[in-house]
């Protein structure tokens, strides 16, 4: 679902950051980009229709994860097609991002879809199903998950952050990230003083709560719940776009057994017994995946424990109306028997938690597009049963295979370890071992998690496009006005698009991407004149970044300063 919102989310930009007629067209990347061991999909086409057309598969591919369908296949395409877009353009990315790749590549050898997923229904997952699952690629997921937060922790070394614990007020004090939370956070400044010892002892010391040799289930739980209450005060305080349904999805598998056995039960079947009683569903015997569906449509949907599942031969009219209509059949408490979708409609009607909901499903265009749909499942379920049945057993050369890739993923997480002690401060400026660097740049598992570290920056700002156009006229190029206004608005944060342009634009602020300017600047002139005419044609602009400065002793801002970046001649 992280996945599938993340593409939705960078659609509203597709052409402007992803294509050759946006802000960093591929050959731009080329020329610009220093990390020629960077590959990606999206190098192959830069327009928009290829573009949109694998950002479609991304989400086909995203689609069959959440569901649970051939789900190994679409975890590695989703890995594939996410590092592909993160390479196509990195200025665009944010600390949530990294860790969506570099979890997400663990996460392809983990038996996701044997619990709940369509692979489960239809018999294609075959590992086992104990309640614990242990083995290279899940100590790798673990100890990955772990590294992110420590070297989040020890990385903030600045003494804002272990001497003054001012950190989180300065941090509050980039306007061009503060949400109204934020800012009416900044009023307590003691209180945000504890907020930072707080914030560092959770990044630093959180995974002790992982590894305790007792109680693990509890320490896990509480370990999720003060990173889950971090988060929630990072995403409230600060436009962080969907970082931290980021980091929340990428635990879920830390979940210990004790939330599923003792919390998430006992309220399943709490709720369940709220649903009416009396309903009975029937289902073709000669079908393993009837059966399947029908106990899943049971768990789901929260039906009463008392919901009877029976073969349709036990019943002699269930069995005769279900080889008329060629469907199962649901007889509910009131002994009405239905069909088809109206089926599925019936059973929903009877469940506490989507009772209210029901009536949606009765509309006419909803009932006619759930019947054709209920057909194709049902015309296709002679092959399904033969497929959900299939017993293959791995073969000599599959256990090889098998046996190689635990070694490799546990060469690659001494890597991936090894990667961030060497961005600790006592490895600064030192080169990584060259083939260290090419496997996981190749493999997309470089990471620093340096947020707000050693420190937070002490500069922010706003900016103010003025340009003048053929006609004369003078406009703000950035916001599309006729007025020019160098006042600091009211909520800067809010002055971007979204998390992706405003990650764009504080890019561009900073020296290391000064040489990204001239494509922006190509990128205004070409989308300005396509949709003017003629006479108002943008001729020159400059690009002014309203820099504010706060210090670092005092935490008081400084006058706001006018810095020109760039200057830009549209037709030269």
């Amino acid at each position: 679902l992280t996945i599938f919102l993340d593409l939705i989310q960078r659609s509203h930009s597709l052409t402007a950051h992803y294509t050759d007629n946006g802000v960093l067209p591929r050959m731009d990347l080329f020329r610009l980009w220093n990390e020629s061991a960077f590959w990606s999909v999206y190098h192959i086409n830069g327009t928009p229709l290829f573009v949109a057309i694998l950002f479609i598969i991304a989400g086909v591919f995203a689609l069959m994860m959440m569901l649970g369908y051939r789900t190994r296949l679409a975890t590695a395409v989703s890995f594939f097609l996410l590092i592909s877009l993160h390479s196509r353009n990195p200025l665009v990315l944010q600390g949530g991002d990294v860790a969506l790749r570099v979890v997400l590549f663990f996460m392809m050898f983990l038996p996701l879809g044997s619990r709940f997923s369509l692979d489960n229904i239809l018999g294609n997952e075959k590992s086992k199903k104990e309640s614990e699952y242990f083995s290279i690629y899940s100590f790798a997921y673990v100890i990955q998950f772990l590294l992110i937060w420590v070297f989040t922790g020890f990385l903030k070394t600045g003494d804002p952050w272990v001497h003054s614990f001012t950190a989180v007020s300065m941090a509050l004090s980039l306007n061009s990230f503060t949400t109204n939370i934020g800012n009416w956070l900044r009023t307590m400044p003691e209180m945000l003083r504890y907020i930072t010892m707080g914030t560092l002892l959770i990044e630093r010391y959180v995974f002790v709560l992982f590894i305790l040799p007792f109680k693990r289930d509890w320490g896990r739980l509480l370990g999720l719940i003060l990173a889950t209450a971090l988060l929630i005060g990072f995403n409230a305080s600060f436009r962080l776009g969907l970082f931290g349904m980021i980091m929340f999805s990428i635990s879920l598998g830390l979940l210990p057994g004790m939330f599923w056995d003792k919390i998430v039960r006992p309220l399943h079947l709490f709720l369940s017994k709220k649903s009416k009683a009396g309903m009975t569903i029937f289902y073709d015997g000669d079908c393993g995946f009837c059966s399947r569906m029908a106990h899943t449509v049971r768990v789901l949907l929260l039906l009463h424990p008392d919901t009877v599942i029976l073969m349709s031969s036990a019943d002699a009219k269930a069995n005769t109306l279900m080889h008329s209509a060629h469907s199962w059949v649901v007889r509910d408490y009131a002994g009405r028997s239905h069909t088809g979708f109206r089926a599925f409609v019936s059973l929903m009607q009877s469940a506490f938690l989507y009772r209210i909901i029901a009536p949606i499903f009765l509309f006419k265009p909803i009932i006619y597009i759930g019947d054709i749909a209920y057909q194709m499942v049902a015309h296709n379920r002679p092959m399904t049963c033969t497929v959900a049945t299939l017993e293959t057993k791995p073969s000599s050369s599959l256990k090889l295979f098998y046996k190689s890739g635990k070694i490799t993923v546990g060469i690659l997480l001494i890597f991936v370890i090894s990667w961030n002690v060497l961005t600790t401060p006592k490895y600064s400026g030192k080169h990584k071992p060259v083939f260290l660097e090419k496997t996981l740049l190749a493999l997309r598992l470089d990471q620093k998690w340096n947020m707000f570290a050693p420190f937070p920056s002490t500069e922010d700002g706003f900016y103010v496009i003025p340009g003048v156009l053929r006609d004369g006229t003078e406009v703000n190029v950035y916001t599309g006005n006729s007025a020019i206004s160098y006042e600091k608005p009211a909520m800067p944060a809010w002055t971007y698009k979204d998390q992706r342009w405003q990650k764009y634009m504080m890019n561009l602020w900073l020296k290391d991407f000064s040489k990204y300017r001239l494509p922006y600047g190509q990128y205004l002139c070409r989308n300005w004149n396509r949709e003017n005419a003629y006479d108002k044609n943008l001729m020159t602009f400059k690009i002014i970044y309203m820099l504010e400065t706060t210090e670092v002793e005092t935490l008081k801002e400084k006058p706001i300063e006018q810095v020109s970046i760039w200057e830009h001649k549209c037709f030269d």
